[in-house]
């Protein structure tokens, strides 16, 4: 059995009680604050508990950079790197027996191809659940599935900003852990002139708006900084205009979006002895610690997939973050000493917006949900969806599917075409 030294964070306290649960429940649900810990000491405690014995403990991660960067974190802790591996897509790192495996929730599903049961992992800990990726839909039905199968087998849900209640009711007999989160205040400014309205923004607007505010923090008091802005081209373009006012040999500017290579990515941990500003889209939202960071700006956009029935096209909109997501992004200050948090929106605004995003399922081209489902040989009348899209929903993707060939007959029970498998396969669009 492997006994780590834990630090000082929040989430260690409960440790005892995690571990008390563990040996009475198959199913834990951990709703952690931001800054507790809970993406780096939970795994921790799966392995002090003796799971690695009856097989690897699987930590998956929404975003390649949350899984690269959190298990580069285990290494260091545990100081024993052939303890843990990680695996994004193109990317491997450590032995694959390794008895830590941090990964993407999309690695998880290609395994789940190959290994119906997971008979290689004795845990699995679906990080971050709340984003409700397609991919996590899809793993904790499969995860609901495996647990009724393997008694012995362990499943950690955890997040920030979850509903517990939701996830609680879909696991019967799990456990639910609370703990709290960061141990440094951070103070919450909103900026609210009309100008700051989304319909009276626009592009410039939005980036008149951050520089506004990034400049107002460098000036009183020059520290780390992180601002949330919507798109790849808003950080390009904000990273010009910022350039041209700051002393390239005081600050460095550092761009982190998804399209990214993990080394361009992970520029955003290095120390070079220079202020950090980081121009960052919603990947920096979660799961990811940027060390130092003692600001934020909010801007309160992303961009959004969602899919249009009539169209049948997916677009990514520009849209108002939910509640949750405004949570997530104001913990990413206040880590390591206190923060601020500057958010581009009035507090009306923020009351007057959804709880939780809507879950990726809910907002996709079923024929995408269906042609995934059908690939991994998952029945769509009995798999167990947290939350269902509309049964019709599932009839017309079936007909869309069957015109493209994909599926034999317009029948929610068809059998995938060759074609469809291989349409499966490819990072495209239905």
């Amino acid at each position: 059995m492997i006994k780590p030294n834990y630090p000082d964070l929040p989430v260690v306290r409960k440790r005892a009680d995690f571990l008390s649960l563990l040996e009475k429940h198959q199913v834990i649900i951990v709703r952690a604050d931001t800054g507790s810990g809970k993406s780096t000491q939970l795994p921790k405690f799966l392995l002090e508990a003796g799971l690695a014995k009856h097989g690897q403990i699987g930590v998956t991660q929404p975003r390649r950079i949350a899984a690269l960067s959190i298990a580069d974190r285990l290494r260091e802790e545990l100081e024993n790197k052939d303890l843990v591996s990680s695996r994004i897509r193109f990317w491997e790192e450590g032995a694959a027996d390794a008895p830590l495996k941090i990964m993407t929730d999309g690695i998880l599903l290609q395994e789940f191809r190959r290994d119906r049961y997971l008979r290689n992992y004795s845990a699995i800990m679906i990080d971050e659940a709340h984003e409700r990726s397609l991919n996590i839909d899809i793993l904790l039905g499969i995860l609901h599935g495996i647990v009724h199968k393997r008694p012995e087998f362990r499943v950690i849900i955890s997040s920030a900003t979850l509903d517990a209640n939701l996830f609680a009711k879909f696991f019967p007999n799990s456990a639910t852990l609370e703990a709290e989160g960061r141990t440094y205040p951070v103070t919450v400014e909103h900026w609210t002139p009309a100008e700051h309205e989304l319909e009276a923004k626009g592009d410039s607007g939005l980036l008149s708006e951050a520089e506004a505010a990034i400049m107002t923090l460098l000036d009183e008091k020059p520290d780390n900084l992180l601002c949330f802005l919507p798109s790849e081209r808003d950080i390009n373009e904000l990273n010009n205009i910022l350039s041209e006012n700051i002393d390239p040999r005081r600050y460095e500017i550092l761009p982190l979006f998804g399209r990214l290579s993990p080394q361009e990515q992970k520029r955003v941990f290095r120390n070079t002895g220079a202020i950090k500003i980081v121009l960052a889209t919603n990947i920096a939202e979660t799961s990811l610690t940027i060390p130092g960071i003692a600001y934020v700006v909010d801007t309160g956009l992303a961009r959004i997939s969602r899919y249009n029935a009539q169209t049948r096209i997916q677009g990514l909109l520009v849209e108002k973050i939910s509640q949750a997501s405004a949570q997530q992004r104001m913990g990413r200050a206040g880590r390591v000493k206190p923060g601020r948090c500057i958010r581009l929106y009035s507090e009306d605004d923020l009351k007057n917006r959804p709880a939780y995003t809507d879950p990726e399922i809910l907002r996709s081209n079923l024929a995408n949900v269906i042609l995934q489902l059908k690939s991994l040989r998952l029945n769509l009348n009995d798999f167990p969806f947290i939350q269902a899209p509309a049964r019709g929903a599932f009839r017309g993707a079936c007909r869309q599917l069957h015109e493209l060939g994909a599926l034999h007959s317009p029948d929610i029970n068809s059998q995938v075409c060759k074609i469809g498998l291989e349409m499966a396969r490819l990072p495209m669009d239905v």
